[in-house]
């Protein structure tokens, strides 16, 4: 019987193959070793994501920069968020168009800001190093003070969640995996030098009250409101439409004409009977406007007092009558405003500088929104309580509530000890504001104020005067803060990594 010749079989492995399987193999340890490295934090930590000048901010510091940021933003907006449709508690919430920008992600939004504010920190800590600022006890306290803040904040969360968290892993569940108290320490000292040196900044900038002073002579119209009633009258004008079949539509150019005529006619009789029953004092404005918005069906509101407008703002209404310079206590006239189809009485009051007084107080914020439930209240009152009783326990100075403030207030001015400046009427929420304008108000006034974002402990810190001249002062420091600031973007520029950025 023949043999039959088998075909002898190579069983040895392409190279090829052996090389697609080692690189196969070398993939998948870089993948687990890359995986170890970022769960731990080495690569955020390594990897550079701006430099600013000489100052390399990396990954870890610009993940704290941003989840700042974010936080900051959710906790005063979250509920305007909330009422057009975004879940900020889901994990997509960042992945989703801004509300301000379609074309960024609210990540991207995010991170656009944090950017800015870590070159921000970065010029005014360059700016100390160079100057040989050197921190404060007082600065010293206060970075203790923001990482001591997790251990209470975990205690909160734990009391509230039912959960077990340290202050360790509290930190790594707002940061991410890998940050550690001592990334958080680097993170706070260069921010407190960075504040403190902007303080020696603008202190150092030395505006005086005849720099104050030279500014107002010179824009007093900017400074300048007036008082007036104003009550409105539109007419409907039309426009012809070929081929259209709408029922009292005008049928040609002339008949639009017409009907806008006698529709014109019509307001401007009605303004002029309004003000020929207008008192010569203004008296009754208010009455006889409610008397005429209820025969046209508008509604009828309280007042038709137009109080502190801007000439800005008085320039555009009823082509800027109430504006003029030459305007005198008790003129009244019928203006037309042919840019929005209306007549408007006008009875003229005051021209006068806004004199409106500001305060300065602190606070510490338990937050509790009008929302939460009864439990929630009742702890975030009673934490504004202790606190508060702690304070008068204590040394009871501005000092060791500013303190406190940094140690326990949920508001994002916790930094700068809950310090609000140049606050006027009209700005805060209306307890608040109650509370700081209150006529029997003085210095080293304490008390809690509930408002819609929790429970408030407050301290008042001084009336700082009319409204004007710390707006002028404000802005005079602004303008030399902002060309210091210039000079240094001049001095250090800034460059990006698209890899450093990627970890954040």
């Amino acid at each position: 019987m023949a043999k039959t010749k088998t075909a002898g079989k190579d069983n040895r492995t392409s190279p090829w193959i052996k090389l697609v399987l080692i690189l196969a193999a070398l993939l998948c340890v870089v993948t687990v070793l890359y995986m170890i490295l970022s769960s731990t934090g080495f690569i955020a930590r390594k990897a550079t994501a701006m430099t600013v000048g000489k100052d390399t901010v990396s990954a870890m510091e610009m993940r704290a920069y941003y989840v700042t940021t974010r936080d900051n933003f959710l906790n005063q907006y979250g509920d305007v968020l909330s009422a057009y449709g975004y879940d900020t508690s889901s994990s997509s919430f960042e992945s989703q168009p801004s509300l301000f920008d379609g074309s960024q992600t609210w990540k991207e939004y995010f991170l656009s800001s944090a950017e800015q504010t870590a070159y921000e920190i970065s010029l005014l800590y360059q700016g100390a190093r160079q100057s040989g600022y050197e921190m404060t006890e007082d600065d010293k306290a206060q970075v203790e003070n923001n990482l001591a803040a997790y251990a209470d904040a975990a205690e909160h969360y734990n009391e509230h969640y039912g959960t077990k968290l340290d202050a360790k892993r509290y930190i790594r569940a707002l940061y991410g995996s890998g940050i550690t108290m001592n990334d958080l320490h680097s993170y706070f000292e260069k921010r407190v030098v960075a504040g403190s040196y902007y303080k020696t900044l603008i202190d150092g900038f030395n505006i005086s009250d005849a720099d104050v002073n030279a500014y107002f002579n010179e824009n007093t119209e900017e400074f300048t409101v007036v008082d007036y009633y104003r009550y409105t009258v539109n007419y409907q004008t039309y426009t012809y439409t070929e081929g259209s079949a709408e029922a009292g539509a005008p049928t040609s150019e002339a008949e639009a004409e017409t009907m806008t005529q006698l529709a014109k006619a019509s307001a401007k009789q009605t303004a002029d009977a309004f003000l020929a029953a207008l008192a010569d004092d203004g008296s009754n404005f208010d009455a006889l406007a409610a008397e005429y918005a209820e025969a046209a069906d508008e509604t009828v509101r309280e007042t038709w007092l137009n109080e502190d407008v801007s000439l800005t703002s008085a320039a555009t209404a009823g082509s800027g009558w109430a504006a003029n310079e030459s305007r005198r206590a008790g003129d009244k006239a019928v203006v037309e405003d042919e840019a929005t189809s209306s007549y408007s009485v006008f009875y003229f009051l005051d021209r006068h500088i806004n004199e409106d007084p500001t305060v300065a107080v602190r606070h510490i914020l338990f937050k509790a929104d009008s929302s939460a439930d009864e439990d929630t209240l009742a702890a975030a009152k009673k934490s504004a309580e202790d606190v508060l009783a702690q304070w008068k326990s204590g040394a009871a100075t501005e000092d060791s509530f500013a303190e406190l403030a940094k140690e326990y207030s949920a508001d994002s001015n916790a930094d700068s000890g809950g310090l609000y400046t140049h606050i006027y009427r009209g700005q805060m929420v209306e307890e608040f504001q109650e509370w700081c304008f209150d006529e029997s108000r003085k210095p080293g006034d304490t008390g809690i104020v509930k408002t819609d974002y929790g429970y408030h402990v407050m301290y008042f810190v001084e009336n700082e005067g009319p409204r004007y001249l710390t707006t002028i002062r404000s802005k005079l420091e602004s303008q030399s803060y902002n060309e210091w600031l210039d000079g240094q973007k001049t001095a250090f520029p800034v460059s990006f990594n698209k890899f450093g950025l990627s970890q954040v």
